[in-house]
């Protein structure tokens, strides 16, 4: 059980920080949400991208970690990776909307891969940035900093995997885990219906309604999940 609470913690402190976010956006384009009538669309559709996002950062920690912890050789090293996976995957997803007001102020979009490669100095973007909005960014690594303090806490490292799981539980867990993430990246139970994407966000005519919808990792990730497919 301890396991299962070490997950179901990252899902609902995504989803919260997630929907927050999501809020503070609507505030500010609310003339635009409201015109389109897309309100309650826009927290619904956005949740589906978010548990998306939390499908496409579990699915590994939740398919491999339960098997490693049956183990007394390798509970240390599941242990480490869960950790590390989870602590990582938070800093990106709070990196990754710290940075997005700029971008939707700047060019109306939420970032992806194919918008941050294309920055030619990111150190110079990073300094104009703070120079031009010292507060926000300030108050926003502060929040940033505390939040991961606080998940860190919360996951008591201390405590988890000090002992193996046995062999029954932790293959269910695996396999059950694997199929909810997913489920929860393709938004769907139908296999042959096709996949969820950004695409899926768009609810309005207004470009910039359908951008709060989404959350700026999983486009990201989408965006690096699409270039890999039209490359092969």
């Amino acid at each position: 059980m301890h396991l299962v609470r070490h997950y179901l913690l990252f899902v609902f402190v995504v989803v919260f920080l997630l929907t927050l976010a999501r809020a503070a956006y609507n505030l500010w384009q609310f003339d635009k949400v409201v015109e389109a009538n897309v309100l309650i669309p826009s927290f619904l559709q956005g949740l589906r991208f978010d548990l998306a996002l939390i499908g496409m950062v579990l699915a590994v920690p939740v398919f491999v970690v339960p098997l490693l912890g049956m183990f007394r050789g390798t509970r240390a090293l599941g242990r480490a990776f869960s950790l590390a996976w989870l602590f990582l995957g938070l800093m990106l997803i709070l990196a990754m909307e710290l940075i997005t007001p700029y971008f939707m102020q700047e060019q109306g979009l939420r970032p992806d891969m194919g918008v941050l490669t294309a920055i030619k100095d990111p150190v110079l973007l990073l300094s104009q940035l703070w120079s031009r909005h010292l507060i926000p960014a300030v108050i926003g690594l502060i929040l940033m900093v505390l939040i991961l303090i606080a998940f860190w806490n919360r996951l008591e490292p201390s405590r988890f995997l000090r002992y193996p799981v046995k062999a029954i539980p932790a293959v269910c867990l695996s396999l059950l885990g694997l199929a909810l993430c997913v489920l929860a990246v393709r938004s769907s139970v139908d296999l042959n219906a096709p996949g969820m994407g950004p695409h899926t966000s768009l609810i309005s005519k207004d470009a910039m309604v359908n951008e709060i919808t989404l959350n700026s990792t999983y486009k990201s990730l989408y965006s690096v999940y699409s270039g890999v497919a039209t490359d092969s």
